[in-house]
């Protein structure tokens, strides 16, 4: 079966199609779904999500360094108060 191109899925972004593992496997980090029925719906988005995208996938990056288990549909405070959190554990 061949994996490229794909379709991804994004909660607030229009359907796009991916044409190589580095782009894909990033758009995934980003919160990216491969089929539309794993989007969150709108009213189950985080509101306290204020960030940009380049924030949000930079701490999805951090997250899962740290070993937390980071979804692409959790929002920027979620994703610090997590970050932090494991921080203070350390």
């Amino acid at each position: 079966m061949q994996r490229f191109p794909a379709w991804l899925y994004h909660p607030t972004e229009e359907p796009k199609i991916f044409h190589d593992v580095e782009s894909h496997d990033e758009a995934i980090e980003a919160g990216w779904v491969d089929t539309p029925a794993k989007l969150v719906k709108p009213d189950a988005v985080d509101p306290d999500d204020t960030g940009s995208t380049e924030d949000k996938a930079a701490l999805l990056a951090q997250a899962k360094e740290l070993g937390i288990d980071a979804k692409g549909t959790w929002g920027v405070k979620k994703l610090q108060d997590a970050i932090a959190a494991e921080l203070d554990r350390e």
